[in-house]
């Protein structure tokens, strides 16, 4: 007799259909989430690394382009010690260095060059290689009449036409510098873009099948959300880098001229104070650079400590330091404050087994006594301090019109 074959009833064979399409749902629901997961973490991942990317091309652009701006500096500078030296010796030594300077500042260039990708860059690019060219003509001739004994019109040239040049050539760096930070916010901003657009797909799948996956949105929120808070971190590491001297925290030339600018808007009283140290290029050539940097951050150190809260400190280049003191309208209170700084930096400066001494000349000029834009101000100051370094060096002039006045 064969045994009868145990056979479902409707009720139970209902049941099993609909466990299964329960879990045939909850399956699909949970593979749709973890599709959608597995594309956004990988989206993101590839807009984190983007920009990584980014800020790693950035910080070489931004390198680069401080690194032959300061090979500029001091390129000008040894044609400044050309003329101003009267001993044939030394005008070799500082043509020599000339020399080398303008092959550092050759080779930045051709570097940076290669990483021009925006036709803007590209352009400011083409009225520096203008403005380099005359310059180069200009440093031929000035070498040449300082050399040949001719000091007086090699140091007309200089002031009268390479002390503009070279403030040209300056601000095409700025420029270059401000279109770099405009390309890296789009790129961030494009990621920012892409991560809100992940996240969206990514929630609309949490959505459908929230009962079985919320511990999958839960993390991928968590994850989306540091993403997001180091990519807000990576912003304001690009904005600090734009505004602020890598070496020692200060501000950089850019940041102190539009902090100038603002002044001047507001029509406010201030006092500019424009410092250079006395015997660093020594240092350097004693100790070597890196001591260099740490004796250029302990000078940064003193400056800063010597001023206001109220007042602006920032490094514009080399070892080139200018201070913004407010609300200040006569020489008086100027020349108070730079004599403390001149005398802050009769203190050696040590550095383990290093020991040295550093002077300070200081320029000072008034807003608006002298002059009305921060290129007006920067170059009074300028001048003025370059006329206290004439006098042996730890020494303070504040501009006076064509003229500068002495105070010790």
């Amino acid at each position: 007799m064969n045994e009868a074959i145990p056979t479902r009833s409707p009720t139970e064979q209902h049941i099993a259909r609909l466990r299964f399409a329960m879990l045939s749902a909850y399956l699909a629901a949970f593979v749709l989430l973890a599709a959608s997961a597995a594309y956004s973490l990988v989206f993101v991942g590839a807009a984190h690394e983007q920009m990584r990317s980014v800020l790693a091309r950035h910080e070489q652009k931004s390198q680069l382009l401080t690194d032959t701006q300061i090979a500029s500096f001091k390129h000008a500078e040894n044609v400044m010690m050309l003329v101003l030296e009267s001993d044939p010796f030394n005008q070799d030594a500082y043509f020599m260095a000339h020399l080398r300077t303008g092959f550092d500042v050759g080779a930045g260039r051709n570097a940076i060059r290669e990483l021009l990708e925006d036709p803007r860059e590209q352009a400011v690019m083409a009225e520096q290689d203008a403005i380099i060219a005359e310059a180069v003509d200009l440093h031929a001739q000035v070498a040449d009449l300082a050399r040949g004994g001719a000091t007086d019109a090699a140091r007309a040239i200089f002031t009268d036409e390479l002390t503009e040049l070279h403030e040209r050539g300056h601000a095409t760096f700025q420029a270059l510098r401000q279109l770099e930070l405009n390309h890296a916010e789009k790129a961030i901003a494009a990621a920012n873009e892409g991560l809100r657009h992940a996240w969206k797909s990514s929630l609309g799948a949490v959505l459908a099948s929230f009962l079985v996956s919320l511990g999958i949105g839960a993390v991928l929120y968590r994850a989306s959300d540091r993403i997001s808070a180091s990519l807000r971190d990576d912003v304001g590491s690009l904005r600090r880098l734009a505004t602020h001297d890598h070496l020692t925290g200060l501000s950089n030339r850019g940041a102190v001229i539009e902090h100038i600018e603002q002044q001047i808007r507001h029509k406010r009283r201030f006092a500019l104070l424009f410092m250079d140290l006395d015997g660093f290029k020594d240092i350097n050539d004693r100790f070597g650079h890196e001591t260099g940097d740490r004796f250029l951050v302990m000078a940064a150190n003193r400056i800063r400590g010597c001023m206001r809260g109220i007042d602006y400190v920032a490094r514009i280049g080399g070892d080139e330091f200018v201070a913004l003191l407010r609300d200040i309208g006569n020489p008086g209170e100027a020349e108070f404050a730079a004599r403390h700084v001149i005398k802050v930096f009769e203190q050696p400066f040590t550095d383990t087994a290093t020991s040295a001494r550093i002077g300070i000349s200081i320029g000072a000029a008034l807003s608006p006594a002298h002059g009305h834009t921060a290129e007006q101000l920067l170059k009074a100051a300028d001048n003025a301090m370059y006329a206290a370094k004439r006098l042996g060096g730890g020494r303070f002039r504040l501009a006076a019109g064509n003229t500068a006045e002495a105070f010790g």
